[in-house]
């Protein structure tokens, strides 16, 4: 790969970034928090700690974006009976509503935009860009795991 294939390279996963970006802030939401929105929306009753995982985002992020959700009335905390320490995350009806008008057009998007490929071909781009998220992750001294790019 020269120079300029990695400049190009990097500007393609910058405007993907970017995309994301301005489709959450159109919605009301950082792209951090859209990403936490789409975790909740799709694993009701999660914890902190599954959205720490999954975006690998810190505690202290994560909670930070939970905390305002609830303060906007778009999710509750409900305490689990093995452990009151650990919190599952519900959307509320009006978090419901913002999830169904929010989520099924980026998804659909994100669909749309690999309906073009074959299986063969979406396969190969998903495990190309894990391997090139990890390599980057290791090369950056990344200390923390990023085994699932």
């Amino acid at each position: 790969m020269t120079g300029t294939d990695i400049v190009a390279f990097g500007d393609s996963l910058r405007r993907i970034s970017e995309m994301y970006g301005e489709y959450a802030v159109a919605n009301g939401l950082s792209v951090t928090a859209l990403g936490v929105f789409r975790i909740i929306s799709s694993n009701e009753g999660c914890t902190l700690t599954d959205i720490t995982y999954a975006l690998h985002l810190s505690r202290r992020s994560a909670n930070s974006i939970v905390v305002s959700f609830c303060r906007k009335g778009l999710v509750v905390l409900r305490c689990t009976e093995e452990d009151r320490r650990i919190r599952n995350i519900y959307l509320t009806a009006e978090g419901r509503e913002l999830a169904d008008l929010v989520i099924p057009p980026l998804e659909m998007a994100e669909e749309e935009s690999l309906s073009g490929f074959t299986e063969e071909e979406r396969t190969e781009l998903m495990a190309l860009t894990g391997r090139y998220c990890e390599s980057l992750s290791h090369m950056l001294g990344y200390s923390h795991d990023h085994t699932d790019c």
